[in-house]
């Protein structure tokens, strides 16, 4: 927990090794009820840095120290930020997918412009196979088939899957 009191007893990081302003910031956000939003001019007013800019790392920081204390702080594009309720903390999980999915797509796609493979020395050549195998099974898993298709088994079943019966189900 973030000592947002700074008075040593909130837990695994006290204020006093913490900037300044991400501890203004984290107050802040803490106070936050759920569904609450701050525009990103609130939060530059609160330091008098902008926090779209100069004082960006402070507010990642502070969302890092909330989330700590089990307090999700989203963004709203090019307005501020939110404090998630549990449905939307739910949704982080779906589009963070969708971002590897993609990710791992374009990788594959960049990692394939090699010209001439077989001039790679061994040990490259081995590192360039290994990660397209890595970045396909990212990219298969990722995929909105793969998706639903855990979301059946786990509807199924009534529960969250071990790590070896979700490698199953999507093989």
């Amino acid at each position: 927990m973030a000592d947002i009191d700074g008075n040593g007893k909130g837990g695994k990081r006290p204020l006093a090794v913490m900037a300044v302003d991400t501890s203004i910031l984290l107050k802040r956000m803490v106070q936050l009820k759920i569904g609450e939003q701050l525009t990103y001019d609130d939060l530059t007013a609160l330091i008098g840095r902008d926090v779209r800019d100069a004082a960006y790392g402070n507010m990642q920081s502070a969302r890092r120290a909330a989330l700590r204390d089990g307090i999700v702080i989203g963004t709203i594009q090019k307005v501020g930020i939110k404090r998630l309720n549990d449905e939307e903390i739910v949704k982080t999980g779906r589009s963070v997918m969708r971002h590897i999915h993609r990710a791992s797509r374009k990788a594959t796609r960049i990692i394939t412009c090699v010209k001439d493979f077989d001039a790679l020395p061994k040990q490259v050549q081995i590192e360039h196979n290994a990660a397209l195998s890595q970045l396909s099974v990212l990219s298969h898993i990722t995929s909105i088939h793969s998706a639903k298709k855990l979301e059946d088994k786990v509807a199924e079943l009534g529960g969250s899957l071990p790590l070896a019966r979700t490698l199953k189900e999507l093989s």
